[in-house]
Parts: structure tokens; C-alpha cells; sequence
């Protein structure tokens, strides 16, 4: 796939959508089922640089959903860099810590207690913290999303978004291979964008 670029056109951290946050809190089923669809993929991948054996990574997911569901009503988003994601991100790595914490002594890192935990630190903190690592999750994220709305536009609709934006291609040439106007292809661009804010909320520093 393509890379994903910037579709705010500032660049930043993405954060939930303010409806959405609230349909959590309201204790929507639509909202939950969205969130879960929007950030399974993402707790996993978490769960999985945090060192977990395949075979555990969906209880713990379980029980970072369950937290969610108990705890979102304290999330508050009072600074520009509190976000959900990150909130999201904290839980899964307490998560994480508790699964090793609580892992019979065989099946932990070999080398004593300091090794262990020097070893734990490096498996938890520096996947889950890292610039490198957070850009990722923006583009798997914003990836994830787009696969979840493609199915509510057209083909063609879908073409001229994904050609102009993700491929970069010059907006009179598509319309004319698609067989539309310009106008349209712009249009088609603005409405799946607007969409996708939508989904993942603004695009903030």
C-alpha cells in the first residue's frame, strides 16, 4: 500500500473525534463498535511490540477494552496533547506489564531479576514511545480507517480520492481516465476527506 500522507495539511497527532468520545460515555453500542473496529488492529500491534506470546494478546486486549469501557468516563482531553490514542496507549502498556508481572518465573527473560526487568523496560517503553513508533501508529491508524469507510463510496468516487491524495497523480489526468470532470474529482477528494476527519477527529499539534 502506499504510503499515507498528511490529509490535515499541517501534520500532527490524531485524535478521537469529540461525537464519538461522547457516544463512549453515553455507552452507545454504534460508537463502541466503531472505536473497537478503529483501534482492535492497533491494541494489537501494541500488545505485540510489547513482547506478548501470540497466543495471550487477545485476553489482554480483552482486557484493555474492559478498561476502556470502565474507565473512559475519567478520559478528559483538557491539553492539546491529550489525546485518546494516547490514553488508549497508556492503558494497553500497564496491560502489557501486568501480563509479565503476574507470568510464571519460566516463562519470563532468563538472566535475574534486574536482567528481567531491564529487558521488560526495553520491550514496553521503547516500541510504545518512540517517534518512529508513534508515527507508525498515525499511518496504521489513518490506514485502518480509510479501509472502513471505503465502503461507503463509489468506485469512481473512491478512485479520485485515492489517485490525487495517496498516489499524488494530477488531478486533470484522472478525471480524464475515470471519464469525469475535474470538479468532480476535487469533489470526490473533499467528501472522503471530510469523511475520514470524521472518523479519526482533527488533526492537531
Amino acid at each position: 500500500m502506499a504510503d499515507i500522507p498528511d490529509l490535515s495539511g499541517r501534520g500532527g497527532t490524531l485524535s478521537m473525534s469529540s461525537s464519538l468520545i461522547h457516544g463512549l460515555k453515553s455507552r452507545d453500542g454504534d460508537a463502541w463498535t466503531r472505536m473497537v473496529d478503529l483501534y482492535f488492529p492497533l491494541v494489537y500491534d501494541w500488545c505485540r511490540r510489547g513482547g506478548l506470546p501470540a497466543d495471550e494478546i487477545r485476553d489482554v486486549i480483552q482486557d484493555v477494552f474492559r478498561a476502556v469501557a470502565s474507565g473512559v468516563d475519567r478520559f478528559r482531553a483538557d491539553r492539546p496533547d491529550d489525546t485518546f490514542r494516547g490514553w488508549l496507549k497508556g492503558i494497553t502498556r500497564h496491560k502489557v506489564q501486568d501480563f509479565w508481572r503476574r507470568s510464571p518465573a519460566e516463562g519470563r527473560p532468563a538472566g535475574g531479576t534486574d536482567a528481567q526487568q531491564q529487558l521488560l523496560a526495553v520491550a514496553i517503553h521503547e516500541p510504545l514511545d518512540s517517534s518512529e513508533s508513534d508515527a507508525s501508529d498515525r499511518a496504521q491508524l489513518v490506514s485502518r480507517a480509510l479501509n472502513l469507510i471505503s465502503v461507503e463510496f463509489e468506485t469512481v468516487t473512491w478512485q479520485a480520492f485515492w489517485r490525487t491524495t495517496v498516489d499524488a497523480e494530477v488531478p486533470a489526468d484522472v478525471a480524464t481516465d475515470l471519464n469525469v470532470t475535474v470538479n468532480a474529482v476535487y469533489k470526490a477528494k473533499s467528501r472522503i476527506i471530510r469523511r475520514l476527519r470524521e472518523v479519526l477527529g482533527d488533526l492537531s499539534e
